[in-house]
């Protein structure tokens, strides 16, 4: 959730969502939302800042970052920074089929002299 929150201030420079909206982007219930946010105002993470427009109606909190560290953090990840591009491992040699690899083992054991290992048998449940 906190991590909903992040995505959101990199965009926007705050995040202004509703903490449902948070809540249903995490996957998670409101009230990890608001407990995650509550400990992360503890620590120093964030701020939050209420927007009241009459005695009975809020609007969305602004939930700002506050922490240099994660700030900075965003910052790098935004930019492609801290990524170490590799390209994949060549698999043109192996062998087809799903587990190329471990169908292939049998014979290559039968061939250091110790003999083909037995396949598992399935059991029925009857």
């Amino acid at each position: 959730m906190l991590a909903v929150i992040a995505f959101e201030v990199t965009k926007r420079k705050a995040c202004m969502m509703a903490i449902g909206a948070v809540a249903a982007l995490a996957g998670v219930s409101e009230s990890t939302v608001k407990r995650a946010i509550r400990q992360a105002r503890v620590l120093g993470f964030l701020t939050v800042q209420e927007r009241r427009l009459s005695r009975y109606r809020n609007d969305t909190n602004i939930v700002r970052i506050i922490s240099k560290a994660w700030t900075s953090w965003l910052e790098l990840r935004g930019s492609g920074g801290g990524v170490q591009r590799r390209t994949g491992t060549n698999t043109s040699g192996l062998p087809e089929g799903r587990g190329g690899a471990v169908e292939a083992l049998p014979t290559r054991l039968s061939s250091a002299g110790r003999g083909k290992l037995p396949l598992p048998q399935r059991r029925s449940c009857t």
